[in-house]
């Protein structure tokens, strides 16, 4: 390994304004230096788990309702969320439901649930959300997702809609929808599926949920700072 750039490295590190340590530590905080975050089941979640992609946290998950027309209803603890974490300016969760929102005949599933998305700081706000079904099974039945988003004190943000329906017939796979720049959103999330007929087999078998972070200026102003101190060793080595 070519060691020669270290010290020149070491010695401009030395001479930054201690100010510019915090603004690249607020780089991390964004996500870019952060490490992978393991799945976790939608039971460890109600809980009292939690989930963080890049500067988001997903907490206070809360089941709502769950209903069935027939049979026993979906097993949590084989549900996984995990978080994205392939976009820092967009992280979110995959929602997984390994045959748990899957029917056969005439039968309903209904589940409602909500979660609370924060930001870990206060260089971005969250200014929209992206949900998109990506993996589903429908023969004379139908399936949607919605998704509503309030602020803090339950006033209301934005609503979205994902859908199957093969009878309309209708498709939407995913939704986009803007709001007022936010610190901390709850998510509530209403998950159906309905047979139409005894031959019928519907399931809902993935959807991911993304939001959109907007740097604040002064957070706008950090990047452009700090990502130059951050280039110093490869313009060293390309020099040296």
């Amino acid at each position: 390994m070519n060691t020669s750039c270290f010290p020149a490295l070491r010695s401009a590190i030395q001479t930054l304004p201690s100010r510019l340590f915090i603004l690249v530590a607020t780089l991390c905080c964004w996500g870019i230096l952060s490490p992978a975050v393991n799945a976790a089941t939608f039971q460890d979640l109600l809980n009292g788990g939690s989930l963080d992609d890049g500067n988001l946290r997903f907490s206070d998950w809360q089941l709502t309702a769950v209903a069935l027309t027939n049979g026993s209803p979906p097993d949590f603890a084989l549900i996984t969320v995990d978080p994205l974490a392939n976009d820092p300016l967009n992280p979110g969760l995959r929602f997984t439901a390994n045959g748990q929102l899957a029917l056969a005949g005439v039968n309903t599933l209904d589940l409602l649930f909500s979660f609370r998305v924060s930001s870990l700081d206060g260089g971005v706000v969250i200014g929209g959300e992206t949900l998109e079904l990506t993996g589903f099974g429908v023969n004379n039945g139908l399936g949607f997702i919605t998704t509503e988003f309030t602020d803090p004190a339950a006033s209301s943000l934005a609503t979205s809609l994902v859908m199957v329906d093969d009878q309309t017939p209708f498709l939407q796979l995913s939704d986009t929808m803007s709001f007022a720049p936010q610190s901390q959103v709850v998510a509530n999330v209403n998950v159906f599926t309905a047979g139409l007929s005894s031959t019928s087999t519907t399931s809902l078998d993935s959807f991911t949920l993304r939001f959109e972070q907007i740097p604040e200026p002064s957070a706008v102003i950090i990047a452009s700072c700090a990502i130059p101190f951050a280039a110093l060793p490869l313009l060293r080595r390309r020099t040296g």
